[in-house]
This record gives C-alpha cells, sequence and structure tokens, in this order.
C-alpha cells in the first residue's frame, strides 16, 4: 500500500515536472520568438556557424536574405558572399578561430547575395564560443546597411561633383585672370614703353618715374601668373599628377627655404582621370600649404606610392605639430577640404600631431590608373 502510495507520488511529481519544464521550454520558444522578430524588425542576422563556416542556426535570413532557416541549415556561410569579397570574409572568419582571446572582433562590410539575386551590403562583428569538450561555435552578428551604403555613394557623388564645379570655376578664373589681365597690363606697358619714348632726357624725375612704373608693371604681370598658376597650374593638364607633384615639390622649396626631399614610386607612365589627379593634387597642394603657414618648419619629408590599385601620400614636417583642438577645428577649412577631396575618392585621409615631433599628414585612395601603350 505505501509502495504504491510512493509510486504514485513520484508519477504527480515526475508529471509536475514534465509540467514545468514544458512551460519553460515553450517560454523559452516564446521569447525566443520575439527576439526574432525585433531582430528581423530592424533587419539585424544573428548567426551561429560551425569552426568550419556551416550555418548552424540563424534567427530568420528570410527576413533579411529571403532564404528560410531550412534553406541555409547545413550549407557554407561562404556561398552566398560575392566573389570579390569572400576571400576577405574567409580569412576574417577563419583568423577569429585562431584567436587565443574571446573579444569581439572588428567590423568588416561585405556584399551578400539575396535569395532573388541581387546582393544586399552586410557589415558583421563576430566572437567565438569556447566551451571545455565542445566543438567552438562562432557567433556573428550581420547588420543589413545597403541602405546607408547607398545614401554614402549618393555622398560620394555629390562631393565629387561638387570638387569638379569648383575646379570647372578655378580654371575659368584662372584662364580670365591669366588673359584678360595679362593682356591688359601688357597693353598698360606698352603704350607706357611709347610714352617713355617722348619723355625728353633732361627731364630725369619724369624718366624715372616712367621706368618705376614699368617696372611696376612687370611686377604685376608676374603678381597675375603666379596667381593664375596657383589656381590652376598648366603642368597639370598637359603633364600630368607626377610632374605636378614634382614642380609643386620644387616651388615650395624656393618659395619657403624649407628643405624638402621627395620619395616617389610613380612613374612615367602614370595616368589618371583629369578630375582625380586634381584632386590628389589639391590634397598636396593644401598640405604643403598648411606646413608653410603653420608648422613652422625646417624639414619636409615626402613620400608618394602607387601599387597594387593604391595610392598613398605622406607628409611629415618636423615643425611644432599640431594640436587635437586644431584638428577638429571647424573652421580650419583647408583640412576639412583635404577631408572632403579624399571622401570624394573613397579615400582615407589622416593629420595627426607625430610621436617625435611635427606634424604627420597620411591620404590612401584606390585608384584604376590609365597605362600608356
Amino acid at each position: 500500500m505505501d509502495d504504491e502510495l510512493s509510486k504514485r507520488s513520484s508519477m504527480v511529481h515526475r508529471n509536475s515536472e514534465l509540467s514545468r519544464l514544458h512551460a519553460e521550454i515553450e517560454e523559452l520558444k516564446h521569447q525566443i520568438e520575439i527576439r526574432d522578430i525585433a531582430l528581423n524588425a530592424t533587419k539585424i542576422m544573428i548567426r551561429i556557424t560551425s569552426a568550419e563556416g556551416t550555418n548552424l542556426y540563424a534567427n530568420s535570413p528570410k527576413a533579411v536574405l529571403g532564404y528560410t532557416n531550412e534553406e541555409r541549415e547545413g550549407q557554407s556561410t561562404f556561398d552566398i558572399i560575392h566573389p570579390d569579397d569572400r576571400e576577405a570574409v574567409m580569412q576574417f572568419f577563419f583568423s577569429n578561430f585562431s584567436r587565443e582571446d574571446l573579444e569581439e572582433t572588428p567590423p568588416i562590410e561585405y556584399r551578400i547575395k539575396h535569395k532573388d539575386g541581387y546582393y544586399l551590403w552586410a557589415k558583421a562583428i563576430g566572437t567565438v564560443v569556447k566551451k571545455a569538450g565542445r566543438p567552438p561555435l562562432g557567433v556573428v552578428t550581420i547588420w543589413d546597411i545597403t541602405q546607408s551604403k547607398e545614401m554614402e555613394d549618393q555622398l560620394h557623388a555629390l562631393a565629387e561633383r561638387l570638387h569638379t564645379i569648383r575646379e570647372e570655376e578655378r580654371t575659368r578664373i584662372s584662364r580670365e585672370i591669366h588673359d584678360e589681365f595679362g593682356q591688359a597690363l601688357t597693353g598698360l606697358k606698352f603704350e607706357l614703353a611709347m610714352l617713355f619714348k617722348k619723355i625728353r632726357p633732361e627731364n630725369k624725375a619724369a624718366t624715372e618715374k616712367a621706368r618705376a612704373l614699368m617696372a611696376s608693371i612687370d611686377e604685376t604681370i608676374q603678381l597675375v601668373r603666379r596667381i593664375s598658376t596657383d589656381l590652376r597650374p598648366p603642368i597639370l593638364d598637359d603633364f600630368g599628377l607626377k610632374d605636378a607633384i614634382e614642380w609643386q615639390t620644387e616651388d615650395f622649396e624656393k618659395k619657403t627655404g624649407i628643405a624638402t626631399i621627395l620619395t616617389s614610386t610613380l612613374t612615367d607612365d602614370f595616368i589618371l582621370e583629369k578630375e582625380k589627379a586634381i584632386s590628389i593634387f589639391r590634397i598636396f597642394q593644401e598640405a604643403l600649404t598648411n606646413v608653410a603657414r603653420h608648422s613652422e618648419a625646417s624639414a619636409v619629408s615626402i613620400a608618394i606610392d602607387y601599387r597594387e590599385g593604391l595610392f598613398s601620400l605622406r607628409i611629415r614636417d618636423n615643425g611644432k605639430g599640431i594640436t587635437e583642438d586644431e584638428i577638429r577645428n571647424k573652421r580650419s577649412l583647408g583640412i576639412m577640404g583635404m577631408k572632403e577631396r579624399a571622401f570624394a575618392l573613397r579615400g582615407i585621409f589622416n593629420i595627426q600631431a607625430a610621436s617625435d615631433g611635427g606634424t604627420l599628414v597620411e591620404c590612401s585612395i584606390p585608384l584604376r590608373q590609365e597605362r600608356v601603350e
């Protein structure tokens, strides 16, 4: 009798325990469902993969990529990544599993294929979960950043168009200054020379005045030519970026007296689209202008390099350096202009105080050059 009661009591207890576990499971499923709804609404996907890159779980790839969970489960995480981005993503993924620390990785951006055949831009960060006795798992959080990328592309296009308009205006003004003012001053000099011939030799005061006026006109003609050249150096249009940079370097050293060393890997067949060459030259020109105006430097080293589709510019002076306030100052139009030009070319611009004094300017721009056959 007692045994029977004990069995019944144990069965009731087990049923009660099972009911509680079922309730907890249902509650967990409900919480997961709510979480997935929230993540899907914000176009965020949580993906769990094996160390080989096999999909084990995703909250709901259909909301982001159009696939059902069943369609992607057990598939490689790499097969729907754009071929041009796949190698970089694989390096990013497998390097995480080889790390000793379990900290979150830096973000990576890449293109991923939607079920309908088009590509989305994704931003991902990942971490590796390692537990004793269990295989490691990769946990990756993925955002759909297609819209922000499209907006970024529009900003790039607008910035590039703005700089194109500015350069067209500078070219027009340069031509007008050179042609209109130059011709007017040359005509004035000619008329003054004719008057000079009519001055009697004994009238020394008038003779000296005329000579002084002719010298002043010559100086003004040179000034007009310099302003016109600064607005739009003809060497940039006639010979290209390499020669323009070399000319600007020599001109900078001659005008400022600052010892300048230029090292460059650019070859004579280095040819760029005109607008890109102009933007890079303006960044270079503005950086040297800042050195002359603010650095109090006695020496500048310039390094220019182009390899594997990446153009890099590095300018280092030995002056007083630059402060964080000066870097962040929104009224610093020169720095803002350099950043805008680099941004328009999808490049990276950085200016900072060098660790051992002076200022360091670095700019990297992805380029596809044209070669002379």
